[in-house]
């Protein structure tokens, strides 16, 4: 049984993180919201424009690192794959892919010369 005791600090320290952190708490919750939203309406009525508003949400919060970015990464992808299913297609996706890197030139070695000594 968990009982919902008020939390109590006692030092001064203890007292401005708990302000800090409410004060964190009241910012980050529309964020929060915000994301959700999105997901359940993805998850309600799958598209295209809705997974880019997914995917502009979840970067964003991302950025305000109230996710992480690897759960950011992982929640489109599982949308992608979810609205791909949906729709019937092969391939949604918002951001155009890389592409190939052309393998550098590996340079030679400079020439090692014999430095002269100077004599006195």
């Amino acid at each position: 049984m968990v009982f919902n005791i008020p939390v109590v600090p006692i030092t001064k320290s203890a007292k401005k993180a708990l302000r800090a952190s409410k004060k964190k708490a009241a910012v980050n919750k529309p964020v929060r919201t915000r994301v959700k939203m999105a997901i359940a309406k993805v998850r309600k009525s799958p598209s295209e424009t809705a997974l880019r508003k997914v995917y502009s949400v979840l970067d964003k919060a991302a950025k305000k690192k109230v996710i992480k970015k690897g759960k950011a990464d992982r929640l489109k992808s599982r949308l992608t794959k979810f609205v791909n299913q949906s729709l019937g297609t092969k391939k949604t996706s918002k951001k155009p892919t890389k592409k190939a890197k052309t393998p550098k030139k590996k340079r030679t070695p400079k020439k090692k010369t014999k430095k002269s000594s100077k004599k006195s």
